[in-house]
């Protein structure tokens, strides 16, 4: 597991932020240990799902990064998907209900809108990345 984890890191640094850590002194008040918080809000998209979908799309094969990728979210997910699909050059669809923020959904490229429900984003989703045999980046 280290090994993997050490790999995974070596894939995604030239992508990353590198994000601080900071003591919380004041959620560790009155406990036995030290509390450290990892800043990732800082991170590309403000939040840690950037370096998991930045790995998994550094390891796709050059034919699926043709073919481009496919995600379902309302949230961090997709946005993290698009954000890093852009940053190498791959096409991006994230499938989102329509119940979505107007916020979130300006910030995505290619954000495809369901109707009403997150069940349907997820369903057509999955239609797209069988069609159109597009890797999906799931949560």
């Amino acid at each position: 597991m280290h090994d993997a984890v050490r790999a995974a890191y070596h894939r995604i640094r030239p992508h990353v932020r590198e994000t601080p850590v900071d003591e919380s002194p004041a959620i560790a008040e009155g406990g036995a240990a030290t509390v450290y918080l990892k800043l990732e809000f800082v991170q590309h998209t403000g939040s840690f799902k950037f370096r998991g979908a930045s790995n998994k799309i550094a390891l796709l094969t050059p034919h699926q990064a043709a073919a481009g990728v496919v995600a379902a979210s309302n949230g961090n997910h997709g946005l993290a998907v698009a954000a890093a699909a852009r940053a190498r050059g791959i096409a991006a669809e994230v499938f989102v209900s329509s119940q979505v923020s107007p916020a979130r959904r300006c910030a995505r490229p290619a954000t495809i809108l369901s109707p009403r429900s997150w069940l349907r984003a997820v369903r057509r989703k999955t239609r797209a990345a069988s069609s159109f045999r597009l890797i999906t980046i799931a949560m």
